[in-house]
């Protein structure tokens, strides 16, 4: 937890440490991890911005720029894609024999 206190906004520390299970507190924390590396990744600033400059959990009546996209093949992964556009970004997950199959496709 004191990843959650150095890198994540109040808001998003209000999001995840108001969990009463431990298991919806832990899928929190990954949720707004994941939310927040898409976002640097697609601003394309990597960790140059401080993680405290910026909440993924904007207000439900406040535009934000950005849209996530929740990705997750199985309940043991989370995931998020991050976009600019105003729709959610096509999103096609792949496991590693998809994936291999396309290489060879490419050869």
């Amino acid at each position: 937890m004191k990843i959650v206190e150095r890198f994540f906004t109040s808001d998003e520390q209000a999001y995840i440490l108001s969990a009463q299970q431990e298991d919806v507190l832990n899928k929190r924390f990954f949720e707004v991890w994941t939310k927040k590396e898409s976002r640097i990744k697609c601003e394309g600033k990597d960790l140059l911005e401080a993680l405290t400059s910026f909440s993924v959990l904007d207000p439900p009546l406040k535009q934000s720029k950005f849209v996530y996209q929740h990705i997750c093949n199985n309940g043991e992964i989370i995931g998020h894609v991050c976009s600019s556009k105003t729709e959610p970004p096509s999103v096609r997950v792949m496991d590693h024999s998809m994936l291999l199959q396309q290489v060879k496709l490419l050869e």
